[in-house]
């Protein structure tokens, strides 16, 4: 791989977009392997992280110490537009500009806002598009026709989201070439873990999916739509009984810094409810909210993900994703492997005493013969980000990538030729078609040419 490559690493959120932009050099050429660090050539640079505010230096000899901050850049995936310009005369409502992210935010009272992210799937491509070019253009100010892009979409994407993805980085970004990765793969690479169940917990989407060396298995794919937002609403009606005004939409993101603040995860509910304290939380307007056992009650979402009562939680998900794993019964081996390699990522896992309580929740539905179960607290909202940072720098990374050349004429089948050579490529256990192949592809790098749809006819002599 060269060491001029420059990486630019989208994760696609339905509540925030998180950017990475390693300035080269800053990080050494790292071969993953399995529960090691990573290896570092002797004649490569220090490592440096640059931050929003300032430059960090970082040791290169562990990943776990790489980038550990996280994004470089992050903003909430929200697009507004004015609701009647003709209530507002002064300049600076007039610009023709889409308000996003914080600006949207700070602006709501005159906007029409949406998320054209909804449980993981995007929703108005046409508004994605118009946060892809802030994201690339104003909050990073790069060119992308002199990088590569890494960039997610959740695991249960539709083919032809994936299409339109890679359709518009390369024709109206023009990025060297593309990767779409699955967030709960690079949550997994952001500990150093190549075998394993992720569990990927975001804003509004759940996501449980069992990896092999790498390489994901959609046939273990375990995923449901609740995520931190629907905690957000649960506590916002539990506090609503104390005062009506904790409903409103505009307390939303207080209730949502409180259940950050003072939220857990029982470990056993009922010895929580006779041990619990109440707590006093002062709102930035003076509000005092009360909280006793509102603080753990939210936290019991994870494990009664429906909402109904009904006992359905993470833990049983995780279990059916390794169950329906169909290379366990050609490796017996690799369940315990996967029991004992259980991540955690996304920002809803921060919440405390989670993996602990994940850990006995599963291991009371097992036998002894079955063994133990080891969950790993990742990163949090930052696992999938600093995986994609290690897996940019991986000496394979450049192998996988979609790479394209591009003709005078748009090719209107652009997608059947790229599934076309990589289903070739699967064949040869090179890569497979929804990039699930990342690592151990011995150097083999896929290049799809476009050919237009009616050929040229050749030039006259």
């Amino acid at each position: 791989m060269s060491l001029d490559t420059r990486t630019v690493i989208c994760d696609n959120g339905s509540g925030f977009i998180k950017l990475a932009l390693p300035l080269f050099p800053l990080f050494s050429v790292f071969h993953l392997e399995e529960g090691s660090k990573a290896k570092r050539a002797a004649d490569s640079p220090a490592a440096l992280h640059a931050g929003l505010t300032s430059t960090q230096p970082a040791s290169a000899t562990d990943p776990a110490e790489v980038a550990v901050d996280g994004p470089d850049t992050i903003f909430p995936n929200i697009i507004g537009s004015v609701r009647s310009r003709s209530l507002f005369y002064s300049a600076q409502y007039q610009d023709d500009a889409p308000y996003i992210g914080k600006r949207a935010l700070a602006n709501h009272y005159m906007l029409n806002l949406d998320r054209p992210i909804k449980r993981g799937i995007i929703t108005d491509f046409e508004k994605m598009e118009s946060v892809w070019e802030h994201t690339f253009l104003k909050e990073l100010e790069i060119d992308p026709s002199e990088y590569d892009v890494i960039i997610t979409e959740a695991a249960n994407s539709h083919r032809r989201q994936t299409e339109k993805m890679v359709e518009i980085m390369f024709e109206k970004f023009e990025f060297r070439s593309v990767l779409v990765a699955r967030p709960p793969v690079l949550s997994m690479y952001s500990v150093n873990r190549l075998t394993g169940v992720a569990v990927e917990i975001g804003e509004s989407l759940t996501q449980v999916l069992p990896v092999n060396n790498g390489v994901c298995i959609p046939l273990g794919l375990q995923v449901e739509e609740v995520g931190g937002s629907d905690i957000t609403d649960d506590l916002m009606n539990l506090l609503g009984k104390q005062a009506h005004e904790l409903t409103m939409t505009h307390r939303r993101e207080d209730i949502n810094g409180i259940k950050e603040m003072l939220g857990y995860v029982a470990q056993d509910f009922a010895e929580e409810s006779r041990a619990v304290q109440q707590e006093t939380y002062l709102l930035p307007d003076g509000l005092q909210v009360r909280l006793a056992s509102e603080k753990y009650i939210c936290g019991e979402r994870f494990f009664r993900l429906h909402g109904d009562g009904s006992k359905v939680g993470i833990h049983n998900l995780i279990l059916q994703s390794i169950y329906r794993t169909p290379c366990i019964a050609l490796n017996p081996d690799l369940l315990n492997v996967m029991k004992r390699n259980v991540v955690l990522g996304g920002g809803s896992t921060l919440f405390r005493g989670l993996a602990q309580r994940l850990t006995r929740e599963m291991e009371d539905t097992m036998t002894d013969k079955e063994g133990k179960m080891m969950v790993y607290e990742g990163r949090g909202g930052r696992s999938a980000m600093i995986g994609g940072r290690m897996l940019s720098f991986c000496h394979d990374f450049r192998e996988v990538t979609f790479g394209v050349l591009f003709n005078d004429e748009k090719c209107e089948n652009m997608f059947e030729a790229l599934v076309g050579t990589l289903m070739a490529a699967r064949r040869r256990q090179i890569l497979t078609f929804e990039g699930e192949r990342l690592l151990d592809i011995h150097h083999h790098k896929v290049v799809i040419e476009l050919k237009p749809t009616h050929p040229t006819p050749p030039a006259a002599h």
